[in-house]
């Protein structure tokens, strides 16, 4: 069964919009590469690696100091890490990209 021919009336200024806002969505994905790059170099940047596990360390020591059972701090401690300190969390606020253990899902 053959499909009736449908014809679309088309504005020749929609389609110089169109072909605009295309443009500029080209442009903008050729720098896409270098701006993910920057953002892996800031996230895996050693020094910032080491203040994360400072941070993770002194919250630690400051619960065990507090008084908080080892077990227990620990526990509260991973739960500041992946609330403060994850690259999941940062990779999620920036792209909307759920990260979990190894499994990287839409959001």
């Amino acid at each position: 069964m053959e499909m009736p021919e449908k014809r679309i009336k088309v504005n020749v200024e929609d389609i110089e919009e169109l072909e605009a806002i295309l443009t500029v969505l080209f442009e903008s994905l050729k720098e896409l590469p270098s701006v993910l790059r920057e953002i892996l170099e800031v996230l895996y940047d050693k020094e910032l690696a080491r203040k994360a596990a400072e941070s993770f360390v002194a919250f630690y020591k400051e619960l065990v100091d507090q008084g908080f059972d080892k077990e227990l701090a620990l526990e509260m401690a991973k739960e500041y890490y992946e609330d403060n300190l994850s690259i999941s969390k940062i990779l999620k606020q920036i792209s909307g990209v759920k990260v979990e253990r190894g499994v990287e899902k839409r959001v």
